[in-house]
């Protein structure tokens, strides 16, 4: 994808990128608690941008969430690493549509590095849902 900078050339990056709406027949609710996991691995250090899209339920566009990740806290570059996200920690790009993921229906999961293409593979994604007693 084409990643546009101001006042600079696009810069063509590398996304990897799950569409939850195309690969289940029912809708994927998200709860305040709950936790995107993605196992994965870089060829050079570079932080990596985790996120995903919502829709209030069965209905309209809700907003996108975002959360970037220091190669640091990845762990030895060449190596799996394995993340664990809390939706709560994901920022919302568009909170006039939604400050919060909670409630919202998962659209699409992706990730992606943004200055340069670092060979991000993602492996696994997971939605780790919060378990209420």
């Amino acid at each position: 994808m084409l990643w546009p900078r101001p006042n600079r050339d696009p810069l063509l990056l590398h996304a990897a990128a799950l569409s939850v709406l195309r690969s289940s027949d029912h809708p994927v609710l998200l709860q305040g608690g709950s936790k995107l996991v993605f196992r994965g691995r870089t060829e050079r250090p570079q932080t990596v941008r985790f996120g995903f899209s919502t829709q209030k339920m069965r209905g309209a566009f809700a907003g996108k969430f975002e959360m970037d990740v220091r190669p640091e806290s990845l762990g030895p570059v060449g190596q799996t690493w394995t993340v664990t996200l809390p939706l709560a920690g994901f920022r919302a790009l568009q909170p006039q549509l939604s400050a919060s993921p909670d409630g919202l229906e998962l659209n699409d999961v992706y990730a992606l590095t943004i200055v340069e293409d670092a060979g991000l593979e993602i492996s696994h994604i997971e939605l780790q849902s919060e378990t209420r007693e």
